[in-house]
């Protein structure tokens, strides 16, 4: 008896040890991936990167698994732990900016995240599945209720190009079967005189100079991000681009839709005072989403 009970407890030792090492194997391929100072060293670490990391979140413990350590992952999960959402970028050249992702449920159904944005139009007006995902690291989520069912405010980062950037607000949902759905019909714009404009997604494209907020608003129970306006650029080559003009729009949940309006704080700041930061280019790195 004591032999068996010795080998079951080895037999354990031996799983905890076998995804302790595969995380680690993910963290010094994970740090070449980021950090190499050649964007095709980066591409070939990714190359190992991703199946690996799949096999990993494939394991029937994944969902026990603290993947905190993987700290260029950027991951978010449901209050009730139905599921967890994974998204990361590589720099692949110079705007070569790629993103991929995973939804691991709950029960072990694993959705991979596939980046479509470059194959797709009109991407303000598409419910999106996982294979054909807009494409971007998701820093925030929020959840909420509408009529007993829960859904999940995404709001991401995409670097776009040297130039300019997109942050983007989306609404995650699960459909009846159980298969998440990116990109609601839920974000509406008055409009007087004529029918309402319905939008599934929010997508923000602003010079990479400027400090641009979307994010939601616990205080204020608002989602909310700064106005732009159009401007030329600062840099060679990058032509009229969107900076913040200091003031800040809002949409409101109402009805369960998010309505919109077009100025939720009276202030608004001159535009030689607007929050602008030094070029970016160039210059010393700062954090991926800028302010969020």
């Amino acid at each position: 008896m004591r032999l068996i009970i010795s080998f079951m407890l080895l037999g354990i030792s031996f799983i905890g040890f076998g995804q302790s090492t595969a995380l680690d194997e993910l963290l010094y391929i994970g740090d070449v991936m980021i950090n190499a100072s050649k964007p095709e060293h980066r591409v070939r670490a990714h190359n190992e990167f991703l199946p690996k990391f799949k096999s990993l979140l494939e394991d029937k413990e994944a969902n026990n698994m603290d993947l905190s350590t993987l700290e260029w992952v950027s991951e978010h999960s449901a209050s009730n732990g139905s599921f967890r959402l994974f998204t990361w970028q590589i720099v692949a050249g110079d705007d070569d900016y790629r993103y991929y992702g995973f939804i691991l449920k709950q029960d072990g159904t694993l959705y991979e995240l596939q980046d479509k944005k470059s194959e797709l139009e009109d991407l303000e007006y598409l419910a999106l599945s996982p294979d054909e995902w807009y494409g971007s690291v998701y820093y925030g989520m929020k959840e909420y209720a509408v009529d007993g069912k829960t859904y999940y405010m995404l709001t991401g980062y995409n670097g776009h190009t040297q130039y300019d950037k997109i942050k983007t607000a989306e609404v995650m949902y699960f459909d009846d079967d159980g298969t998440p759905i990116i990109g609601l019909d839920c974000w509406r714009f008055p409009q007087e005189g004529i029918r309402d404009k319905i939008q599934n997604r929010i997508i923000l494209t602003y010079s990479a100079d400027s400090n641009v907020s979307l994010r939601y608003n616990d205080n204020l129970d608002i989602m909310m991000h700064d106005h732009l306006i159009r401007r030329m650029g600062q840099f060679a080559g990058q032509g009229p681009t969107n900076v913040s003009d200091g003031s800040y729009e809002g949409y409101e949940l109402t009805n369960g839709e998010w309505v919109y309006n077009e100025k939720i704080f009276h202030h608004k700041y001159n535009v030689n005072e607007a929050p602008r930061p030094k070029p970016v280019l160039g210059g010393a790195k700062k954090g991926i989403f800028g302010k969020g």
